[in-house]
């Protein structure tokens, strides 16, 4: 697929300067989708007036594309074609024209531009478009920048039995018959649908879908009494997975929810939601037809976390609506606008209208666990971060652009109000609406509605960069940090009854307060009645910082939280000792210890389910060797396939058996009961996701050849059982996992191999460092970093990324990666941000297993 040129912000704002776009027009004729044809012919239409003589068009092409300017087609002295720009000479400044392009344009395998996925199990042919930030250039010509927003008017030819849609509603379908042998078409029965024109919206979210999905259909009704129509789709071979009463129930709920809040009618007429296959993200908001990655429906049973999960994407997905497609940044300086605001809205429209009403609890355990965590980083950047290019823009979907930003939004509702920022949110939308809008736009709306300047708010949380740490001693709570933030929370004294650490605590509440650490102060002295024996601060977790609580009140925590009756206070103390760990002030094994003493009888499954994979977490990264890995990973799935096989009538049997199957992957001791389970289904029959997964871990922990006979017959046994793409890429990633050199060999001989798909690629590389086995990966720590600047150059964005990160677990130690860093300056500036990162997390975990106790289960 070729590879696209970087796109800088110097460039777009020339042309947002020059250039006035009225509309534009595309048709993409897929008639040879379903052959083995590489390329796809689309004609783009733009109707647009200039400053200057020439203008410059975003295309991704193998060849020069036909150029028509006014109708008359263009010689090689009025058009050129280089560095994926198609320049066109000849315009009268000022003046309307009409520029055509026609080109011959790639289906892609890697997730980027028009993606053409193959099902093996019925044989048909599934298409989707994803284009954030700059990839509609693959699939028509077109200003790829957010700013220049216009309507599009889109057209297909396609066969007749596929199921057409883009973002319009569909206008007509007319019979149609193939232009031309190009694309080695056989097909006669074709229909070219069009669509009716989009209100104005940016490039990166026209979307377009084809094949043969299943469809189901249903409307909603909405604020002012209109009806919404409403379809979820998928392939027919997931139809069984996909939760369509689930996701109409959220959908219905939270359309209404969101015109009420923002003030503001739903804007795109319809609303279809699509699964698609060997997706490269969790979801994207293309105005009125949102695409899901297809891993949310799960061949098995959902547990409550994977479901909830799914609610709050969809909203997330829903808030982008308004928050981003009804207003755009003007370029991806501010993506933040519309990422931070989307976590925020689909966690808070979660807790209000879903089912979901802990989801505040779930996102600190996890957003917010990612959001410190990239923070921490020497590559960490303010919320409003400065791009100077596209390169830099992908490698800004950070956990700062989504989780931090979300997380100093529910600050800002502590510190302003919910009702001031609804009514500056809906300002927003009434001033701005199907335009573009900065910082300073938003910062207007809210500090009229809320009566209060927003600038010195504004600077001190979005223009700064790190957390603030608040470490509590004594009754007086000291900042480490920006002083300039101020801090809204509440917090709550307690005092506990432990005589011992064996019997249950009794936790009796003895005041609480909000509280405000205002800026320019290093200190804030507790309250009387807030000094009891513990003190829990930010105990709703509504301040973003990251709290330190005395070595004494970790140590309670870490022996008597589950007595604490409050679930979200219960959250909020297990995130704190997650962050102390991290922060090598509390060894691995006191927080896994706590995990396996006290998760056993939690009846959250959110608690259940973030505390659980912090431990995991800790086990895999935190603790020093693999013989206390191994120990402790048998402990865990000790407790975890006992409360698996629970009858509790509450979701947390599930939780607890993906939390099993997750730690398995580093106990070689329970290698006989995974066994088990694939056999006998004891204790419970593993879903086909499960199994894989199951096998993933036999796998990882094969070191002889009898070992190895065994899982290479259960793995051509389950490739029989499971035909489909999903699990061709799963046998790629257990087959990497195989602790053998030679299987470690032949996996790393495939990590160039380009025509693997996205998918692919990824259980590749995880396979490949599986925790089990990566000690043979070090064999590759050399060709590791000689291979960087070749993916870099010759891979895409996304795929190289994966690569560069998901391999660095090849390095044994820091000191041959940080060589590197130093002798290659000049190399990309997302490339060096990998690797600067995954050095900074490796020097983590070695200060993490300094900090070991060196204790057993």
């Amino acid at each position: 697929m070729p590879l696209a040129h970087n796109l800088t912000r110097e460039t777009a704002q020339h042309r947002s300067r020059t250039v006035t776009l009225s509309d534009q027009s595309i048709h993409l004729d897929l008639t040879g989708a379903p052959t083995e044809a590489a390329t796809f012919t689309s004609t783009s239409t733009l109707r647009l007036t200039c400053t200057e003589g020439a203008v410059s068009i975003d295309l991704v092409a193998d060849a020069a594309p036909c150029v028509l300017l006014d109708g008359v087609e263009l010689d090689a002295n009025a058009t050129s074609f280089e560095d994926s720009l198609v320049t066109v000479r000849g315009l009268t400044p000022g003046r309307e024209h009409v520029v055509t392009v026609i080109a011959e344009c790639h289906y892609s395998h890697t997730g980027e531009g028009l993606h053409r996925f193959r099902d093996p199990q019925d044989g048909e042919t599934y298409l989707f478009t994803h284009f954030e930030p700059t990839d509609a250039r693959r699939v028509f010509a077109c200003f790829d920048q957010p700013d220049l927003k216009t309507h599009f008017a889109i057209s297909v030819t396609a066969p007749s039995h596929w199921l057409v849609r883009s973002n319009g509603a569909p206008e007509s379908a007319e019979p149609a018959a193939a232009s031309d042998e190009t694309h080695g078409n056989t097909t006669t029965d074709l229909t070219l649908t069009t669509f009716t024109p989009t209100m104005p919206q940016s490039t990166y979210i026209v979307c377009v879908i084809a094949g043969p999905y299943a469809l189901v259909e249903d409307e909603a009704a909405l604020s002012d009494g209109r009806r919404v129509p409403l379809s979820i789709m998928c392939r027919p071979a997931m139809r069984a997975s996909l939760p369509s009463a689930d996701m109409l129930r959220w959908t219905k709920a939270g359309l209404p929810w969101c015109e009420r809040k923002f003030g503001c009618s739903y804007p795109w007429g319809t609303y279809d939601q699509i699964f698609v296959p060997e997706y490269n993200i969790g979801a994207m908001e293309n105005p009125g037809l949102v695409t899901f990655n297809e891993n949310y429906l799960k061949r098995g049973d959902a547990t409550r976390s994977e479901r909830e999960a799914l609610a709050t994407t969809l909203l997330h997905e829903m808030a982008h609506m308004w928050f981003g497609d009804l207003v755009t940044m003007p370029w991806w300086d501010d993506l933040w606008l519309k990422e931070s605001f989307a976590d925020f809205i689909g966690a808070q429209a979660a807790s209000e209208v879903t089912e979901f009403d802990d989801a505040w609890a779930t996102f600190g355990l996890g957003r917010k666990a990612w959001a410190y965590s990239a923070d921490q980083l020497p590559t960490t950047h303010p919320i409003v971060a400065d791009i100077p290019d596209v390169e830099a823009a992908r490698a800004n979907f950070d956990g700062i652009t989504y989780a931090k930003g979300a997380s100093v939004l529910r600050q800002l509702v502590a510190y302003a109000g919910e009702d001031a920022f609804y009514e500056g949110a809906a300002l927003y939308f009434e001033r701005h609406a199907f335009t573009n809008a900065t910082l300073d736009d938003f910062l207007d709306a809210l500090g009229e509605a809320s009566g209060r300047d927003m600038t010195a708010w504004a600077q001190a949380w979005l223009q700064t960069s790190g957390p603030d740490t608040l470490e509590v001693a004594s009754g007086v709570i000291t900042r480490r940090g920006d002083r300039t933030r101020p801090h809204r929370f509440h917090t709550t004294a307690f005092d506990v009854e432990a005589p011992d650490a064996s019997e249950a605590a009794a936790w009796h509440a003895t005041g609480d307060a909000w509280l405000d650490l205002e800026g320019e102060s290093d200190t804030l002295e507790l309250p009387g009645e807030l000094r009891g024996a513990v003190v829990l601060v930010d105990d709703e977790d509504w301040t973003y910082a990251k709290i330190a609580p005395s070595t004494e009140t970790l140590e309670l925590f870490a022996t008597q939280l589950c007595h604490l009756a409050s679930a979200t206070h219960r959250a909020t103390a297990w995130g704190q000792l997650w962050q102390a760990t991290r922060d090598a002030r509390l060894p691995a094994e006191t927080f896994v210890r706590a995990a396996l003493t006290q998760l056993a009888d939690e009846p959250s499954a959110t608690i259940v389910d973030g505390a659980g994979r912090f431990a995991i977490a800790a086990i895999t990264s935190y603790l020093p060797d693999a013989a206390s890995r191994a120990d402790w990973a048998q402990a865990f799935w000790r407790v975890a396939i006992d409360r698996a096989d629970a009858s509790t009538g509450t979701d947390l049997p599930g939780v607890w058996r993906r939390l099993a199957l997750l730690v398995a992957a580093l106990a070689p001791s329970v290698d006989d009961e995974l066994r088990a389970l694939l056999d006998a289904h004891t204790p419970f029959e593993p879903g086909q996701d499960e199994r894989w997964s199951v096998l993933t871990s036999l796998a990882a922990h094969t070191r002889d050849d009898d070992a190895r006979r065994d899982v290479d017959a259960r793995l051509a046994d389950e490739r029989t059982r499971d035909t489909t793409q999903r699990g061709a890429a799963q046998a790629l990633g257990a087959t990497a996992a195989l602790g053998l050199d030679d299987t470690k060999q032949a996996a790393w001989q495939r990590v160039d191999d380009a025509s693997l798909t996205n998918e692919q690629v990824a259980a590749l590389v995880a396979g490949f460092t599986h925790p089990a086995s990566v000690e043979l990966a070090g064999a590759y720590a050399d060709s590791y970093l000689d291979h960087l600047e070749t993916w870099w150059r010759e891979r895409s964005q996304v795929i190289a990324s994966r690569l560069v990160r998901g391999l660095f677990d090849t390095q044994p130690n820091t000191e041959a990666a940080e060589a590197w860093l130093a002798s290659h300056p000049d190399a990309p500036g997302a490339l060096r941000r990998i690797v600067v990162e995954e050095v900074d997390q490796l020097q983590r975990r070695r200060r993490a297993q300094a900090v070991s106790d060196g204790s057993r289960p």
